[in-house]
This record gives C-alpha cells, structure tokens and sequence, in this order.
C-alpha cells in the first residue's frame, strides 16, 4: 500500500514515489531523508510538478522564493511548483501545489499539460510534469513560499535570469522548450 503521509512520533512526514528510468513507481521515500541524502541511486528518481501561470497580456506570474527555502532561497522561481506525493498524480500535484502556494482554485480543465522532462531525455535528475494555467484575476502568493511575485513578459524573465538574478534549477531551460506554446 502507497502512503501519502505517515506519522512518526506525532510529526505528519510526506512520502515520495521513487520511480525508475520509465517513471514507474518502485519504491517510496520519506521527503526529508530524501533531500538529506540527495537520494538518487542509479536509475531512481522522483517526480515533481511545475507551473507556468500566465496572463492574457502574455506574461508570466513569476515569483521569488522566501529566503528561508532550502535549495535556491531568494531565487527567481516557477509559477509555483512542488514534489508529487506518494500516490498523487502529477495533475493532482499541479492543482494542490497552485492552491497552496497561490492560493488560487484551480479544476483539471483549467490546466494545460504542456510535457514532461525526463532524465533521460532532458539531463534532469528528476521527472517533471510541466504545466501551463491562465488567469487575469489577483494572486495571493504564500508568504511562507515567496516574497515577492511580479508579471513579467517572457523576454524581461529571460533578461533577468540571464543579467545574472539567480533561479531555480532548471526555470530557464524548460521555458525555452516550451514558450512557442505558452500563449496558444
């Protein structure tokens, strides 16, 4: 049986699939042990989510993270994005992360899927469900996530990253494979 969560003296960890090099579920693994032991044995790895949230005006929600994350603090980052948990599909992922993160309400039509990265194909060490979702409303970003959040058009994004502003691993690569299809 795959757990999503488990309780260990009264602490509610998450658990992670660890799947193998065709994304097939072999294994779990608890989050933090995960991250603490950079845990990626040959041919193991875990899934994740991310999100572009863009506007009519062709911009991008683009945030940047709290300085009290772990990896990449004060960094620019995707829409919003997160681990897939044991059990959950990367769409239910996608929808838990956008309204933990951006506190918006999000229904499996309104995404778009736009791909999947794979380690094999993409030289990521983890298979990442890519997403696309479009608003015009408010964002109330999760100040625990984020500590500023701006639109930003895709060449002012690329500008920025690439005049030197750190990002998250992975952010800029994966918006150039996919741009040609974030405003269709």
């Amino acid at each position: 049986m795959l757990l999503k969560y488990r309780v260990i003296d009264n602490k509610k960890e998450e658990m992670l699939d660890i799947v193998d090099e065709h994304d097939h579920v072999v294994g779990q693994e608890n989050r933090e042990t995960y991250r603490d032991q950079a845990f990626n044995p040959q041919g193991k790895y875990v899934r994740i989510v991310n999100c572009f949230i863009v506007n009519k005006e062709h911009k991008i929600w683009t945030p940047i993270r709290s300085p009290n994350k772990r990896s990449f603090p004060n960094a620019i980052d995707f829409s919003c994005g997160g681990y897939v948990q044991a059990g959950e599909t990367y769409q239910e992922a996608i929808i838990s992360e956008i309204e933990e993160e951006n506190n918006l309400t999000v229904k499996p039509e309104d995404l778009v899927f736009l791909g999947k990265l794979t380690p094999t194909d993409d030289q990521v060490n983890v298979f990442m469900g890519v997403y696309k979702y479009v608003t015009n409303g408010p964002i109330d970003f999760n100040p625990k996530d984020f500590t500023s959040a701006q639109w930003l058009t895709k060449e002012e994004l690329i500008a920025k990253i690439q005049g030197g502003f750190p990002c998250k691993n992975h952010l800029l690569s994966t918006l150039l494979k996919y741009q040609d299809v974030l405003w269709s």
